[in-house]
């Protein structure tokens, strides 16, 4: 499937080929206020499937921390999408995408979070460690394995009421660790949640 999106004036078109590798919202205070939103919609990409049509020259970087590479128009100011050279992924902000059907799978940042959603997705303190050095694909994939007896038995469960078998929960296994190698080092490791 391609999928074409562009900044707020069109000036720059970009195109996205395959499927996103995974997909949620973000609650982070970060993208909050680059989406001048309550949450930010999320398309995580492979960089490789990421291809500018038009308009590159008329492209620019805001980095806030090194963790992210914001792009955006220079002419009418419109946002783009995110490079995160930790994860070796890129966001492309699902508003963009008009023929992209989203299906978030997951809630990251949850902690900041300034608006509460009432929905059965896994709602994360910060970022899973799926998102640092995984197959993001494959875990994403096995825990809707694990998630979809349960939400089909109850899915609107009661708070608190959301009881996994801990054998079926998928072992998360690292390919690397991002807090000894490469960017994520400078940040330290995070606490466990």
């Amino acid at each position: 499937m391609v999928h074409v999106g562009r900044c707020f004036c069109g000036e720059v078109q970009f195109q996205l080929s395959g499927e996103p590798v995974a997909m949620g919202y973000c609650h982070c205070s970060s993208c909050r206020q680059w989406s001048a939103g309550p949450v930010n919609a999320f398309t995580l990409w492979q960089p490789s499937a990421l291809t500018v049509q038009r308009g590159a020259t008329h492209i620019a970087t805001f980095n806030k921390t090194p963790g992210s590479s914001r792009k955006w128009c220079t002419k009418c100011g419109g946002h783009l999408f995110t490079d995160h050279p930790a994860m070796g992924l890129v966001d492309v902000y699902a508003a963009l995408l008009p023929t992209l059907r989203f299906e978030p799978a997951l809630h990251v940042h949850y902690q900041e979070t300034a608006l509460r959603l009432q929905d059965s997705k896994p709602k994360f303190k910060d970022l899973p460690p799926v998102f640092m050095g995984l197959d993001v694909a494959k875990f994403l994939a096995d825990m809707r394995e694990v998630l979809r007896p349960v939400v089909e038995a109850d899915p609107v469960p009661e708070k608190g009421a959301l009881h996994l078998e801990p054998a079926r929960v998928p072992r998360i296994e690292l390919q690397y660790d991002p807090f000894e190698t490469g960017e994520a080092a400078q940040y330290g490791r995070p606490e466990k949640f």
